[in-house]
């Protein structure tokens, strides 16, 4: 999916109409394993707890993945899919949460067709039994999306701690159930008195080692979620014990914009717009010319981000100002919630005109966004699931959202100190998977070049270098008839990868999906080991994957919950 500069708007590439397309990027980078998160607890990392499998989000499961053989469960999750893709719409499907003890919970969408205020999310308990996948009970949530967008639909995805799962639920509150029976243990409110709809749980939720829950709160204007400021903006936390600790974004970051400050928007959103190509010709005194400017707004958390938790206990976190998503922030906390330091992602990259972005005006200045006329800013996107991914050296990096480069976004690294190291020149939408191997590690992502209609999963070196790379190279369109049968005739065009997040073996080899409709795996080298098809070519949601202590392979295709194997 291509992403046109329209403030928060995102629509479909090139000429596939209705079809939504999806993208993934498999980055590998080195680090040390000795200080991996979880490497002493090797029970912790066959369990898959939440977004990116842990609270780091690294993705790597002990378990060897077993051969897709044969489809071992499926059940479809999201029934509306269809009519969703239809709008523009896309879910970040949830990732299925695994525990040692076999059980299996994930999201079950109800509602009527064509009315999205009508979706309920449903936690659905399933436990393997005599090799069979029994269904164990269903919650309810109250939980809504946010407004955020012209994409209705958002991130739902809860955590797993030992006993408890924890669900999003209404007016910024979180669903305590108990995980064994689907009972609610407590609606956990850090706020008291009614419920206020205008709340909400915004981004997945996160479960530490030790038991600890950290999520996101926003509340909107009823009138204008998108135009006026935010009167609340959260991170929560959550200890075992249900005692509540939260901090304001808002007053978080000492020098981010202050709400009336002028924050610079894009020349796209100038009335009239200039004649393109962007930037346009400086002005008769030979001052650059420079896009319109509006109130910043307060700083609050991207729509679909996932906060993260490092080793050390170090909590990341993403801001942006409500009005202005080219002033974004990566931050970093103690455990306590007290801030460490926040990292602007302006200033760092300087590869737009002349450089990545090709179509600009000639006497342009050189590196500078043709959308701005300034030196590009890596942007917190409302419609991404980006989040952040500590790494086993201390670093962490984070995809942030790029227009300049068609669309490709940047995954942006910083030192356990906040100073900038690297990029790379995708990033957007994508929560890189982390292979650790030896003393180092390496990132695992999808590579979208929407130009150019070429998709790859790429790895990536310690400085963000490309290791090795798998592209796409499938062209064909497939279903699954109801004989079990599958019928193909050609696209004529290559597919992206439908995956948010991947999931990668002990081994190192990576599990992803792509739109084409197939299972893909993925060894080291970029060297395809299986692809097995699934349900049809479905340009629909962005999918993460898992894999269970068993080695079993979790996916999603056309709105369905897939599991592949070898067997049960």
């Amino acid at each position: 999916m291509r992403m046109q500069d329209t403030g928060s708007s995102r629509r479909y590439a090139g000429t596939l109409g209705r079809r939504a397309t999806i993208f993934s990027i498999v980055i590998l980078g080195l680090g040390f394993a000795a200080m991996a998160s979880g490497d002493d607890n090797p029970g912790q990392r066959c369990e898959w707890t939440q977004w990116g499998r842990s609270a780091d989000h690294d993705g790597q499961s002990c378990a060897k993945g077993q051969r897709a053989e044969k489809i071992l469960f499926e059940k479809i999750i999201d029934p509306f899919i269809e009519n969703d893709t239809e709008y523009g719409s896309l879910d970040h499907l949830q990732v299925p949460l695994l525990d040692r003890e076999g059980r299996v919970f994930t999201v079950e969408k109800t509602g009527t067709a064509d009315r999205p205020e009508t979706y309920v999310w449903n936690e659905r308990a399933y436990r393997w039994q005599h090799d069979q996948l029994v269904p164990l009970w269903s919650f309810a949530s109250d939980w809504r999306p946010a407004p955020l967008t012209a994409f209705t639909h958002a991130l739902w995805q809860p955590a797993m701690t030992q006993r408890f799962l924890y669900l999003p639920g209404a007016g910024g509150t979180l669903l305590k159930v108990d995980k064994h029976n689907g009972r609610l243990e407590r609606r956990i409110d850090p706020f008291g008195g009614a419920i206020d709809p205008q709340r909400y749980v915004v981004g997945g939720v996160t479960a530490d080692q030790n038991g600890n829950v950290l999520y996101n709160v926003l509340r909107l204007d009823a009138a204008a979620p998108l135009t006026a400021d935010v009167s609340e903006a959260w991170l929560v936390r959550v200890d075992r014990q249900d005692r509540i600790r939260k901090i304001d974004y808002r007053q978080l970051i000492p020098n981010a914009p202050a709400p009336n400050d002028l924050c610079y928007l894009t020349f796209s959103q100038m009335q009239p717009q200039p004649p393109r190509p962007w930037p346009p010709a400086p002005q008769p005194d030979g001052s650059p010319t420079l896009p319109p400017q509006t109130a910043c707004l307060s700083q609050r958390p991207p729509r679909d981000v996932t906060p993260a938790v490092a080793a050390d206990g170090t909590i990341y976190t993403v801001s942006r100002a409500h009005a202005a998503e080219n002033y974004t922030y990566l931050i970093a906390l103690t455990p306590d919630l007290r801030l460490k330091w926040a990292a602007s992602l302006r200033g760092h990259l300087n590869d737009g005109c002349g450089v990545l972005a090709t179509v600009c005006r000639p006497g342009a200045t050189p590196g500078v966004d043709p959308f701005t006329n300034l030196m590009p800013a890596g942007r917190g996107f409302d419609g991404s699931s980006s989040s952040p991914v500590p790494l086993p050296d201390g670093s962490v990096v984070y995809g942030a959202y790029t227009t300049y480069n068609a669309g490709r976004g940047h995954l942006m690294k910083f030192d356990r100190n906040g100073q900038y190291q690297a990029n790379y020149d995708f990033g957007w939408d994508i929560t890189p998977g982390v292979y650790r191997h030896g003393r180092t590690y390496s990132l695992i992502l999808k590579d979208q070049h929407y130009a150019d209609g070429e998709y790859s999963i790429t790895q990536l070196g310690p400085t963000l270098q490309k290791e090795w790379e798998y592209a796409a190279t499938n062209t064909q369109e497939c279903w699954r008839k109801p004989d079990g049968t599958i019928e193909c005739e050609d696209y004529g065009a290559l597919f992206e990868w439908c995956m948010a997040a991947p999931a990668i073996d002990r081994d190192g080899s990576v599990y992803v999906v792509s739109a084409d409709g197939n299972l893909y795996v993925i060894g080291q080298g970029g060297i395809e080991q299986q692809r097995f098809f699934l349900d049809r070519t479905s340009f629909a949601a962005y999918t993460p994957a898992a894999l269970d202590h068993r080695g079993r392979i979790y996916v999603m295709n056309n709105g369905k919950l897939f599991i592949v194997g070898r067997d049960r």
